[in-house]
């Protein structure tokens, strides 16, 4: 593929989260296979093929924006495909992210682009649909981001791209079983950053046990099911650490309340790199994530582990599953932290 041009797009900062971290390395593969890359994404990087949307922060403040994550997550996927499309240059292949693919694929049939790709960052829409259905059932504190707009566009993309790139064994699977075209799936494998190989790991000044969560804290990514199976637990010495921000009032006022009822509880944001070193566990008890860096990057920092079964980087934990538990499940959440604390009980 020597000389060959790649155009990878995605709504995203490059290297920001964990889409932004997929994106990195989309580019970095592709350099590797000898592509001649360029990026459109919303910052970051020095490229010249970006699509700003700072503006959209601004819009999102108002209704009917406000509101409803789906409006929020569509218009932004759809904005930013137009605009993609519009500026698109020649290129070998294109590749771009599901939900933000179609109007670029249709440019990109039209300049003749050999090859379309898409990637999948998530399981199959139908499957984050029903999850975040069931989450909303047992915590109605958020609305989903997945709408129906945003499912039927991915629909469109799966049947023009040539390739679909899926992150995990766990993404292929709900690709394959919504009746995608097995020959399309193609695998990424996915990792994460070198530095948190190097953190070194050291006890708590203070001798506690922390159990920590990095990522949203948002309904969707098992924040509630957190708190609610570590309040079971009983240990003066242990706490929960939520690393990362919300993205709505209702679950500013809960985790507020659950800390009024339980003080060992509390957040932050920043780099997860100094809670890694002196934490006990990692809990990630996603309702859906096709990967998970997180704990991923947990693992490198040898951090003891535990994720949902609706997590793609489970198969990073072995074929035995003693630390994957079943999504959206309380009872098994809290059963199994309380045997965690009485096994590292000092």
């Amino acid at each position: 593929m020597e000389g060959s041009r790649l155009l990878v797009s995605c709504p995203t900062a490059y290297g920001v989260g964990g889409l932004g971290q997929h994106l990195a390395k989309v580019r970095e593969d592709a350099i590797s296979d000898g592509f001649d890359v360029g990026v459109y994404c919303s910052g970051g990087i020095d490229t010249p093929h970006l699509v700003p949307s700072d503006w959209e922060a601004r819009w999102f403040r108002w209704p009917p924006f406000r509101w409803r994550p789906s409006l929020r997550v569509w218009f932004r996927h759809v904005r930013f495909d137009r605009e993609v499309a519009r500026c698109l240059v020649p290129a070998q292949v294109v590749t771009a992210f599901m939900g933000g693919a179609l109007h670029t694929f249709r440019r990109a049939r039209a300049m003749g682009v050999g090859k379309l790709v898409l990637e999948m960052p998530n399981s199959h829409p139908d499957n984050v649909r029903t999850l975040h259905e069931a989450a909303t059932r047992l915590h109605p504190l958020e609305k989903t981001w997945m709408g129906a707009a945003f499912a039927r566009r991915a629909a469109a993309e799966f049947a023009m791209a040539d390739e679909i790139r899926t992150n995990s064994d766990y993404t292929s699977e709900s690709a394959d079983a919504a009746g995608v075209d097995a020959a399309k799936i193609v695998r990424r494998h996915l990792g994460c950053d070198p530095r948190f190989a190097a953190i070194r790991r050291v006890s708590h000044p203070e001798g506690l046990r922390v159990v920590v969560f990095v990522g949203s804290l948002t309904v969707f990514k098992g924040i509630p099911l957190l708190v609610e199976a570590f309040r079971s637990v009983e240990g003066a010495d242990l706490r929960l650490v939520l690393v990362g921000g919300w993205a709505s009032r209702g679950m500013r006022v809960w985790l507020e309340q659950a800390r009024g009822l339980d003080p060992r509880l509390n957040w932050t944001t920043g780099d997860p790199a100094p809670h890694l070193a002196t934490a006990s566990l990692m809990a990630h008890p996603s309702w859906e994530d096709g990967w998970g860096y997180s704990p991923t990057e947990a693992l490198a920092a040898k951090v003891p582990v535990v994720v949902s079964d609706q997590t793609g980087m489970k198969e990073l934990l072995g074929a035995g599953g003693g630390n994957v538990l079943p999504a959206g499940d309380v009872k098994a959440w809290a059963d199994w932290l309380r045997a965690w604390a009485t096994r590292t009980a000092p």
